[in-house]
């Protein structure tokens, strides 16, 4: 059914859009005018103006943004680009869902009133681009002086692209640090660790901070610590090359090989043997969520994984002293947890350079600093906007520049819906109570059977 209705909202989209661009056709204005398949307006060269010359009036223009997010985003965004470009509204059409069907849904519903969206925060590239719904930015890249001059790393890039196509931008980097209770550890006598400590260290630490009788425990049990923690394991100890366990090209899982899996039993270890993480019931007797969600902001825990985006939330809620560290270091190296949400222009739309100059203003400092203010990390490698934010906001006196370690990058993989269930009850209950964990092995021979497929369904094979 699920696939049935996505089918659908994919065809009215494209039926809608393309009468829309009928029925408008020989109506574009100069300054409104790309499409989908058009490359951005050039400015006149200097043989065809005059000094004398006024420059021509800015076209007004509506551009809506499907998004699912907060206020800033709502609110504070629209307003803040307005300033920059008078003569642009950002329009946005918030949906409650961030899963693809939902977004698509609403897409379809706006080109149904007339009313098409113009871009998009993008849920996953692949199901997007299986139908060709993401415009090619590249020649933005070429031709806008933000963009082109923006400090995207490789791994971004590769991330964001289709087939050798920029078919996306960073809204967000959503980094996972390891966020430390400062006046706990201080408790149990033990010193904030150093940036380069090991993973001996980290569950020695966690030992120490663990008092069961009090209900404090050295490690959280939510679902980004045994999501995040054994994947950074695996990679700084060169147990596999990338995070999800995956391979050098992201084509197959190496889970199923034992001495890959051990990087899970090791974090499983750190519960059931060690006694740092809380089982369900320890977590209830504690009076703290089992399913880890504030167990850090009850001061009982030493030691979370959380993104970035919870900057904000944490230092309003945090009653102790806190700051952020880097994760350990393994036998390989030392390495990050980093994923990006994209945000892109859809294909077909009418207002493609209006839409192209908030992405500019998005990357731009100016951009950047609005999302800063609110919490976020910078979107670029920019090392003046990085010294920034650890000087302001919400992470003001932090070691955020530290924790963020920006070389080790989750990505959509085609296929992964037969992959690990980070998110399913199962897995957490499997860490937090003990279980079988021939089941991650299971699973990676699923998506290796399964992932071919659909790779060759979308053309990348």
């Amino acid at each position: 059914m699920v696939k049935n209705k996505r089918f659908v909202f994919i065809m009215m989209y494209i039926l809608i859009v393309a009468l829309l661009a009928a029925c408008s056709g020989g109506n574009n204005t100069p300054g409104n005018q790309a499409t989908g398949s058009n490359p951005p307006s050039v400015a006149p060269t200097e043989s065809g103006s005059s000094d004398e010359d006024p420059p021509a009036p800015e076209t007004p223009a509506t551009i809506r943004l499907v998004v699912w997010g907060p206020e800033l985003w709502t609110k504070t965004i629209p307003e803040k680009f307005k300033e920059k470009y008078p003569h642009i509204t950002l329009q946005v059409e918030k949906i409650d869902g961030g899963d693809n069907a939902s977004v698509l849904e609403k897409i379809t519903a706006l080109s149904a009133a007339g009313t098409p969206a113009d871009l998009t925060w993008v849920p996953g590239i692949p199901d997007f681009m299986k139908d060709d719904l993401l415009l090619d930015l590249t020649p933005y890249m070429q031709s806008d002086p933000v963009l082109s001059t923006a400090e995207l790393s490789q791994p971004v890039k590769d991330a964001l692209s289709w087939k050798g196509k920029l078919v996306a931008l960073p809204r967000a980097v959503d980094a996972h640090v390891m966020f430390v209770n400062k006046d706990l550890l201080a408790k149990h006598g033990i010193d904030m660790p150093s940036k380069d400590w090991t993973w001996d260290e980290f569950r020695e630490i966690a030992k120490q901070a663990t008092d069961a009788t009090a209900g404090e425990y050295g490690l959280a049990p939510g679902p980004f610590n045994y999501m995040t923690t054994p994947q950074v394991y695996a990679v700084s100890n060169g147990l596999a090359p990338n995070l999800n366990f995956m391979n050098e090209d992201w084509t197959q899982s190496l889970i199923a090989d034992p001495n890959v899996l051990s990087a899970v039993q090791w974090y499983a270890e750190l519960g059931w043997v060690d006694g740092s993480r809380p089982s369900e019931k320890q977590s209830q007797d504690a009076g703290i969520d089992p399913n880890g969600w504030g167990s850090w902001l009850s001061g009982k825990i030493a030691f979370d994984i959380m993104g970035t985006w919870e900057g904000t939330a944490r230092k309003a809620g945090a009653q102790f002293d806190w700051d952020v560290i880097p994760f350990p270091r393994g036998s390989h190296s030392q390495v990050g947890y980093n994923a990006i949400s994209p945000i892109g222009i859809l294909n077909g739309t009418q207002n493609a350079d209006a839409a192209a100059k908030f992405l500019s203003w998005l990357l731009s400092p100016d951009g950047q600093r609005v999302l800063m203010s609110d919490g976020n990390i910078p979107l670029t490698t920019d090392p003046a906007l990085w010294e920034e934010v650890q000087q302001t906001g919400s992470w003001a006196g932090k070691s955020i520049k530290d924790a963020v370690q920006a070389d080790s990058w989750i990505r959509t993989m085609p296929g992964e819906d037969k992959y690990i269930q980070w998110w399913a009850g199962e897995t957490g209950g499997l860490f937090n109570n003990g279980g079988d964990l021939s089941v991650f092995q299971k699973w990676g021979e699923e998506f290796n059977a399964h992932a071919p497929t659909v790779r060759k369904e979308l053309g990348l094979e």
